[in-house]
């Protein structure tokens, strides 16, 4: 917390509970999911938290179809659409 990074003393026991329980995933996030909810009865933290571990927890370890164009285009389109909304609204 003093160093103001992205996520508290969470992501790091998390991320160490995924290292412990590598090869049993499901374990290491429900272990991981209980820190965040003990963690809530002291500190009101993100919600997303929620979103990583629903994620975690249903992925089968393997790659998802890639759409090469559309991972190439997608941040410098969105770059433009934000730099052409900033001029518009003279943000």
């Amino acid at each position: 917390m003093k160093l103001s990074l992205d996520y508290g003393y969470h992501a790091i026991i998390v991320a160490y509970l995924f290292y412990i329980f590598y090869d049993k995933p499901i374990l290491g996030a429900g272990l991981g999911y209980l820190s965040i909810i003990l963690g809530y009865l002291f500190i009101i933290k993100q919600l997303y938290y929620f979103l990583g571990f629903a994620m975690t927890i249903t992925y089968n370890g393997k790659r998802g179809r890639q759409h090469k164009w559309l991972n190439y285009l997608f941040y410098p389109v969105h770059i433009l659409i934000l730099g052409v909304l900033r001029f518009y609204l003279h943000i």
